[in-house]
Protein backbone atom coordinates (compact mmCIF):
# COMPACT_ATOMS: atom_id res chain seq x y z
CA UNK A 1 0.00 0.00 0.00
CA UNK A 2 1.55 3.49 -0.94
CA UNK A 3 0.25 4.86 2.26
CA UNK A 4 3.52 6.21 4.85
CA UNK A 5 5.78 4.06 6.64
CA UNK A 6 4.88 5.28 9.86
CA UNK A 7 1.48 4.43 9.91
CA UNK A 8 -0.11 1.54 11.31
CA UNK A 9 2.25 -1.17 12.29
CA UNK A 10 0.48 -4.47 12.86
CA UNK A 11 0.40 -5.04 16.41
CA UNK A 12 0.86 -8.07 18.48
CA UNK A 13 -1.51 -7.56 20.81
CA UNK A 14 -5.54 -8.76 20.41
CA UNK A 15 -7.00 -5.77 21.83
CA UNK A 16 -9.78 -4.00 20.43
CA UNK A 17 -10.12 -1.24 23.58
CA UNK A 18 -10.21 2.17 22.43
CA UNK A 19 -12.02 4.98 23.35
CA UNK A 20 -13.06 8.65 21.59
CA UNK A 21 -12.74 12.17 22.60
CA UNK A 22 -16.10 14.56 21.68
CA UNK A 23 -15.69 16.65 18.97
CA UNK A 24 -14.00 19.55 19.68
CA UNK A 25 -16.18 23.11 19.76
CA UNK A 26 -14.47 25.78 17.00
CA UNK A 27 -12.71 28.13 18.97
CA UNK A 28 -13.51 32.00 18.78
CA UNK A 29 -10.84 32.43 16.01
CA UNK A 30 -12.82 33.18 12.90
CA UNK A 31 -10.00 31.64 11.04
CA UNK A 32 -11.12 27.99 12.17
CA UNK A 33 -14.50 28.10 10.85
CA UNK A 34 -15.56 26.04 7.90
CA UNK A 35 -16.94 27.23 4.52
CA UNK A 36 -18.38 23.64 3.65
CA UNK A 37 -20.70 23.55 0.89
CA UNK A 38 -22.13 20.70 2.20
CA UNK A 39 -24.00 19.85 5.05
CA UNK A 40 -21.40 19.70 7.77
CA UNK A 41 -22.05 21.81 11.06
CA UNK A 42 -21.76 22.65 14.85
CA UNK A 43 -25.04 22.06 15.83
CA UNK A 44 -26.27 24.49 18.91
CA UNK A 45 -27.47 21.67 20.86
CA UNK A 46 -25.18 19.69 23.17
CA UNK A 47 -23.64 16.47 21.50
CA UNK A 48 -25.58 13.70 22.31
CA UNK A 49 -22.81 10.66 23.86
CA UNK A 50 -24.06 6.87 22.18
CA UNK A 51 -22.17 3.66 22.71
CA UNK A 52 -20.47 1.39 19.47
CA UNK A 53 -20.47 -2.05 20.37
CA UNK A 54 -16.82 -3.49 19.44
CA UNK A 55 -16.42 -7.27 19.24
CA UNK A 56 -15.80 -9.05 22.76
CA UNK A 57 -16.23 -7.14 26.02
CA UNK A 58 -14.81 -3.91 25.28
CA UNK A 59 -17.04 -1.08 23.86
CA UNK A 60 -16.24 2.32 22.25
CA UNK A 61 -17.41 5.48 23.30
CA UNK A 62 -18.33 8.82 21.11
CA UNK A 63 -19.97 11.47 20.70
CA UNK A 64 -21.67 13.33 17.81
CA UNK A 65 -23.57 16.22 17.33
CA UNK A 66 -25.96 14.24 14.62
CA UNK A 67 -25.99 10.55 15.34
CA UNK A 68 -28.91 10.06 12.50
CA UNK A 69 -28.49 11.82 9.72
CA UNK A 70 -30.24 10.42 6.00
CA UNK A 71 -27.42 10.24 3.20
CA UNK A 72 -24.94 10.73 5.33
CA UNK A 73 -21.14 10.15 3.77
CA UNK A 74 -18.36 9.81 5.52
CA UNK A 75 -14.30 10.37 5.72
CA UNK A 76 -13.06 7.70 7.81
CA UNK A 77 -8.82 8.73 7.99
CA UNK A 78 -6.85 5.98 9.82
CA UNK A 79 -4.17 8.48 11.27
CA UNK A 80 -0.40 7.78 13.03
CA UNK A 81 1.78 10.27 13.82
CA UNK A 82 0.56 12.40 10.84
CA UNK A 83 0.64 15.78 12.93
CA UNK A 84 2.49 17.46 9.94
CA UNK A 85 -0.42 16.90 7.75
CA UNK A 86 -3.70 15.81 9.44
CA UNK A 87 -4.92 19.37 9.56
CA UNK A 88 -4.84 20.32 6.15
CA UNK A 89 -6.43 16.94 4.95
CA UNK A 90 -9.20 17.50 7.49
CA UNK A 91 -9.60 21.24 6.39
CA UNK A 92 -9.97 19.74 2.45
CA UNK A 93 -12.18 17.27 3.42
CA UNK A 94 -14.41 19.51 5.26
CA UNK A 95 -15.69 20.53 1.86
CA UNK A 96 -16.53 17.13 0.15
CA UNK A 97 -18.07 15.08 3.21
CA UNK A 98 -20.51 15.57 5.85
CA UNK A 99 -18.21 14.35 8.55
CA UNK A 100 -14.63 13.55 9.14
CA UNK A 101 -13.90 11.11 11.26
CA UNK A 102 -9.97 10.71 12.40
CA UNK A 103 -9.36 7.15 13.69
CA UNK A 104 -6.13 7.95 15.80
CA UNK A 105 -4.17 4.71 15.69
CA UNK A 106 -2.33 5.50 19.09
CA UNK A 107 -0.31 8.40 17.95
CA UNK A 108 2.64 10.02 19.92
CA UNK A 109 2.28 13.59 18.17
CA UNK A 110 -0.13 16.08 18.29
CA UNK A 111 -2.10 14.62 15.48
CA UNK A 112 -5.49 14.28 18.13
CA UNK A 113 -5.45 17.80 18.73
CA UNK A 114 -4.89 19.71 15.26
CA UNK A 115 -7.83 16.83 14.51
CA UNK A 116 -10.22 17.70 17.44
CA UNK A 117 -9.32 22.01 16.46
CA UNK A 118 -10.94 21.32 13.19
CA UNK A 119 -13.88 20.19 14.35
CA UNK A 120 -13.19 15.89 13.29
CA UNK A 121 -14.54 13.43 15.35
CA UNK A 122 -11.95 11.55 16.80
CA UNK A 123 -11.96 7.88 17.83
CA UNK A 124 -8.49 7.21 19.81
CA UNK A 125 -6.71 4.01 20.41
CA UNK A 126 -4.98 3.65 23.36
CA UNK A 127 -2.28 1.42 21.37
CA UNK A 128 -0.69 1.59 17.52
CA UNK A 129 -3.05 -1.91 16.03
CA UNK A 130 -2.51 -0.95 12.85
CA UNK A 131 -4.22 0.63 9.85
CA UNK A 132 -6.42 -2.18 9.17
CA UNK A 133 -7.82 -2.18 12.91
CA UNK A 134 -8.06 1.57 12.98
CA UNK A 135 -10.47 1.01 9.57
CA UNK A 136 -12.38 -0.99 11.33
CA UNK A 137 -13.29 1.29 14.12
CA UNK A 138 -14.21 3.89 11.84
CA UNK A 139 -16.66 1.42 9.87
CA UNK A 140 -17.98 0.45 13.37
CA UNK A 141 -18.66 4.63 13.98
CA UNK A 142 -20.06 4.43 10.47
CA UNK A 143 -23.17 1.59 10.63
CA UNK A 144 -23.94 3.69 14.10
CA UNK A 145 -24.90 6.53 12.86
CA UNK A 146 -26.43 5.05 9.00
CA UNK A 147 -23.54 6.08 7.19
CA UNK A 148 -25.11 6.06 3.11
CA UNK A 149 -21.49 6.04 1.59
CA UNK A 150 -17.58 5.78 3.53
CA UNK A 151 -14.65 7.22 2.00
CA UNK A 152 -11.58 5.85 3.54
CA UNK A 153 -8.67 8.81 2.80
CA UNK A 154 -5.11 8.68 4.14
CA UNK A 155 -4.22 11.05 6.74
CA UNK A 156 -0.66 11.81 5.30
CA UNK A 157 -1.73 14.43 2.17
CA UNK A 158 -1.32 12.04 -0.74
CA UNK A 159 -4.80 11.77 -1.87
CA UNK A 160 -6.65 14.66 -3.29
CA UNK A 161 -9.79 15.74 -2.53
CA UNK A 162 -10.66 16.47 -6.23
CA UNK A 163 -11.44 13.24 -6.86
CA UNK A 164 -14.35 12.51 -4.44
CA UNK A 165 -16.92 14.31 -6.01
CA UNK A 166 -16.51 12.32 -9.76
CA UNK A 167 -15.17 9.06 -7.74
CA UNK A 168 -18.72 9.16 -5.35
CA UNK A 169 -20.35 10.13 -9.02
CA UNK A 170 -18.91 7.31 -10.46
CA UNK A 171 -20.22 4.74 -7.96
CA UNK A 172 -23.76 5.85 -7.85
CA UNK A 173 -24.06 6.33 -11.66
CA UNK A 174 -23.02 2.06 -11.65
CA UNK A 175 -25.08 1.18 -8.81
CA UNK A 176 -21.96 -0.41 -7.65
CA UNK A 177 -21.28 -1.26 -3.81
CA UNK A 178 -17.36 -0.51 -3.73
CA UNK A 179 -15.48 2.10 -5.61
CA UNK A 180 -11.53 0.80 -5.56
CA UNK A 181 -9.12 4.06 -6.44
CA UNK A 182 -6.24 3.40 -9.09
CA UNK A 183 -3.19 5.12 -9.46
CA UNK A 184 -2.80 3.48 -13.22
CA UNK A 185 -5.90 4.62 -15.00
CA UNK A 186 -4.84 7.62 -15.57
CA UNK A 187 -1.08 9.43 -15.44
CA UNK A 188 -1.33 11.70 -12.84
CA UNK A 189 0.52 9.99 -10.26
CA UNK A 190 4.39 9.56 -10.27
CA UNK A 191 4.49 6.48 -8.86
CA UNK A 192 8.31 5.50 -8.11
CA UNK A 193 9.90 2.97 -10.51
CA UNK A 194 10.25 -0.41 -7.89
CA UNK A 195 6.77 0.44 -7.14
CA UNK A 196 5.40 0.24 -10.00
CA UNK A 197 7.59 -2.05 -12.22
CA UNK A 198 7.97 -4.77 -9.47
CA UNK A 199 6.10 -4.48 -6.51
CA UNK A 200 2.76 -3.72 -8.22
CA UNK A 201 3.02 -6.98 -10.66
CA UNK A 202 3.70 -9.04 -7.73
CA UNK A 203 0.99 -7.40 -5.48
CA UNK A 204 -1.42 -7.87 -8.10
CA UNK A 205 -0.13 -11.72 -8.69
CA UNK A 206 -0.99 -12.04 -4.97
CA UNK A 207 -4.39 -10.36 -5.06
CA UNK A 208 -4.94 -12.55 -7.78
CA UNK A 209 -4.59 -15.61 -5.52
CA UNK A 210 -5.67 -14.85 -2.64
CA UNK A 211 -9.08 -12.52 -4.02
CA UNK A 212 -9.79 -13.54 -7.15
CA UNK A 213 -10.07 -9.90 -8.40
CA UNK A 214 -8.39 -8.37 -11.04
CA UNK A 215 -7.80 -4.66 -10.15
CA UNK A 216 -5.38 -2.29 -11.40
CA UNK A 217 -3.99 -1.27 -8.36
CA UNK A 218 -3.17 -3.88 -5.97
CA UNK A 219 -3.06 -1.78 -2.76
CA UNK A 220 -4.59 1.80 -3.14
CA UNK A 221 -6.44 3.15 0.09
CA UNK A 222 -8.59 5.19 -1.69
CA UNK A 223 -11.68 3.83 -1.44
CA UNK A 224 -15.54 4.54 -1.30
CA UNK A 225 -18.36 1.79 0.23
CA UNK A 226 -22.17 1.88 0.24
CA UNK A 227 -24.08 0.99 3.18
CA UNK A 228 -24.35 -2.81 1.59
CA UNK A 229 -20.58 -3.31 1.58
CA UNK A 230 -19.83 -0.93 4.97
CA UNK A 231 -22.04 -4.30 6.48
CA UNK A 232 -20.95 -7.24 4.72
CA UNK A 233 -17.14 -5.81 5.00
CA UNK A 234 -15.72 -6.20 8.84
CA UNK A 235 -12.09 -6.19 8.92
CA UNK A 236 -9.82 -8.60 10.70
CA UNK A 237 -6.46 -8.09 9.65
CA UNK A 238 -5.19 -4.96 11.87
CA UNK A 239 -2.56 -4.24 9.53
CA UNK A 240 -1.77 -3.94 5.70
CA UNK A 241 -3.16 -6.98 4.66
CA UNK A 242 -6.41 -5.35 4.87
CA UNK A 243 -6.31 -4.04 1.20
CA UNK A 244 -6.36 -7.87 0.33
CA UNK A 245 -8.64 -8.57 2.70
CA UNK A 246 -11.54 -6.35 1.56
CA UNK A 247 -11.01 -7.16 -2.14
CA UNK A 248 -11.46 -11.38 -0.39
CA UNK A 249 -14.71 -9.92 1.54
CA UNK A 250 -15.91 -8.40 -1.97
CA UNK A 251 -15.71 -11.42 -3.78
CA UNK A 252 -17.11 -13.25 -0.96
CA UNK A 253 -20.18 -11.44 -0.91
CA UNK A 254 -21.09 -11.17 -4.10
CA UNK A 255 -20.74 -7.56 -4.29
CA UNK A 256 -20.09 -5.40 -7.36
CA UNK A 257 -17.25 -2.70 -7.59
CA UNK A 258 -15.94 -0.38 -10.19
CA UNK A 259 -12.75 1.08 -10.54
CA UNK A 260 -11.78 4.99 -10.35
CA UNK A 261 -8.82 7.04 -11.37
CA UNK A 262 -6.99 8.95 -9.04
CA UNK A 263 -4.11 11.27 -8.01
CA UNK A 264 -1.52 10.04 -5.45
CA UNK A 265 1.21 12.19 -4.24
CA UNK A 266 4.44 10.97 -3.00
CA UNK A 267 5.97 12.80 0.18
CA UNK A 268 7.61 9.26 1.23
CA UNK A 269 8.34 6.02 -0.64
CA UNK A 270 5.61 3.80 1.52
CA UNK A 271 5.57 -0.23 2.20
CA UNK A 272 8.73 -1.79 0.70
CA UNK A 273 9.55 -5.67 0.05
CA UNK A 274 9.79 -6.21 3.37
CA UNK A 275 6.07 -4.74 3.94
CA UNK A 276 5.18 -6.73 1.39
CA UNK A 277 6.33 -10.16 2.63
CA UNK A 278 4.76 -9.34 6.36
CA UNK A 279 0.85 -8.63 4.16
CA UNK A 280 1.61 -12.30 2.56
CA UNK A 281 2.55 -13.95 5.49
CA UNK A 282 -0.49 -12.46 7.57
CA UNK A 283 -2.83 -13.21 4.61
CA UNK A 284 -1.45 -16.75 4.75
CA UNK A 285 -1.78 -17.13 8.32
CA UNK A 286 -5.49 -15.20 8.26
CA UNK A 287 -6.41 -18.21 5.92
CA UNK A 288 -5.37 -20.76 7.51
CA UNK A 289 -5.04 -19.94 11.64
CA UNK A 290 -8.77 -19.53 12.69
Amino acid sequence: EHTSTRAHQHASTPAREHTSTRAHQHASTPAREHTSTRAHQHASTPASDYVIACSGANVLTCSSDNVTQSNMFIAIIPAYNEEGHIGSVVRDLFEHVDKVVVVDDGSEDNTVNIAKDLGAEVLQHKINRGQGAAIETGHEYARKVGAEYVVHFDGDGQFDVLDIAPALEKIKEHNADVLFGSRYLDNRSQVPWLKKNILLPLGRIINRIFTGLKLSDAHNGFRILNKKALDNIIITQNGMAHASEIMGLVKENNLTYVEFPIKVTYHEFGQGISGGIKTVRDLLVGRFVK
